[in-house]
């Protein structure tokens, strides 16, 4: 079957009966087309009677071929990120100590898709609320037509209601056939809400290697380079010093993201050992820090992905966490620069960010971060009824 029909859904059963059916009538007219509907319904039957959704097996190598082979089918040569880096999901895996967060569908042993529900902690309005942040959900490319997605997304939500959540949070990509799925199939049943609708920030650091990637033209080359994002981004004098972090820059870390405003904006919280592990772990995550008369004031946390492409992967640096409302925005530009620096020095072709809503995004610009045309929308399922998140402006979450 076509790889475009591999992300039809489906309404329900007989609504896909009667889509073959229509199918069948249009190419092999309509004195056949009742052999190939009962081929066709008698195939899906087979194919989806034996799946079972349980606990994800454990088996990283095989979800990252199986994603791989999916992405691929579904973006051909446009790029996407490899959240599937055996590294990568061991670090995302790390606080999950209970089975259920990760959850697998499985036909005759073999997985055919996956979610992934990270357990976080977020205060909002001088609350906090436990929230599982539902995330790397991919199906088989062979198996999206039988609606296997939509019934683990339903088990994910049976499973984070009855693990006592306050909500689930979850990104789509605009123009994505999960967006496609959840806005017709799952918003009219279940209690989503929009979060936030936020775009992608994006500061070339190699800009050849990323202009062959995302397939730039020559009038978008010229462009770009008429304002500058080729170059490196100035870096102002300032008093101070700009480092990599230390251990014993922990405390000081922990109380400039406690210090986060929570009356219009969603934060984060995280255990001492929860931020160590995020601010410096290797390969992954690196953190730069503005120290100024032996006080720590800012900081940029950096994350390491892959965007893939058909020439290949090429590593980029996620700004995942900052705080700098104590700099200067000179001091703001200088950090920026320094966090662009270590991005080159670790071999990235990009730094890329979300605009979130929780900082003042204005010496990212001074540092030519420029707006691209990629959107996605924050939402969350809401399990307790007296949490509201109308008035949210901003949101201090990492986007995975």
């Amino acid at each position: 079957m076509p790889c475009g029909w591999g992300f039809f859904m489906g309404k329900n059963f007989v609504q896909k009966k009667s889509f073959f059916c229509r199918k069948a009538k249009i190419c092999f007219g309509r004195k056949q087309y009742k052999h190939i509907y009962v081929y066709m319904v008698d195939r899906m039957e087979k194919e989806t009677s034996g799946i079972v959704y349980q606990e994800f097996d454990g088996d990283l190598e095989g979800l990252r071929e199986m994603a791989h082979a999916s992405w691929f089918c579904e973006y051909g040569r446009g790029t996407w990120p490899d959240l599937y880096r055996i590294e990568l999901m061991r670090h995302l895996f790390r606080e999950i100590d209970d089975p259920r967060y990760l959850l697998g569908a499985y036909h005759e042993g073999k997985l055919v898709a996956f979610v992934a529900n990270l357990p976080r902690t977020y205060r909002y309005q001088g609350k906090h609320y436990k929230c599982a942040l539902s995330c790397m959900m991919v199906g088989h490319k062979d198996y999206r037509r039988f609606g296997v997605i939509k019934h683990l997304i339903a088990e994910c939500l049976r499973r984070n209601a009855a693990s006592d959540l306050d909500f689930a949070c979850f990104y789509l990509e605009s123009g994505h056939s999960s967006s496609k799925l959840f806005e017709k199939h799952l918003r009219p049943i279940h209690p989503i809400e929009s979060l936030k609708k936020i775009h992608v920030l994006v500061r070339p650091v190699e800009f050849e290697v990323l202009a062959r990637h995302e397939r730039l033209g020559w009038f978008s080359r010229t462009a770009l380079k008429m304002l500058g994002v080729h170059k490196p981004p100035r870096r102002p004098q300032v008093e101070g010093e700009i480092r990599l972090y230390q251990k014993r820059d922990l405390s000081a870390v922990m109380e400039m993201m406690e210090a986060i405003p929570d009356e219009k904006i969603l934060v984060r919280t995280f255990t001492m050992e929860g931020l160590e592990h995020q601010l410096d772990s290797p390969d992954l995550t690196e953190t730069v820090v503005f120290e100024k008369r032996g006080q720590v004031l800012g900081f940029i946390n950096l994350a390491y992905y892959e965007i893939v492409s058909h020439l290949g992967p090429v590593k980029w640096a996620n700004l995942d966490f900052l705080h700098w409302e104590a700099l200067s925005p000179s001091e703001r530009c200088a950090l920026v620069a320094e966090a662009w620096m270590l991005a080159k020095e670790r071999g990235c072709a990009g730094m890329m960010e979300w605009s979130k809503g929780y900082y003042n995004p204005l010496a990212l610009y001074c540092s030519r971060f420029l707006p691209y045309p990629r959107y996605v929308g924050a939402y969350a399922w809401n399990f307790q009824p007296n949490l509201d998140f109308k008035g949210l402006e901003g949101i201090c979450i990492q986007q995975i």
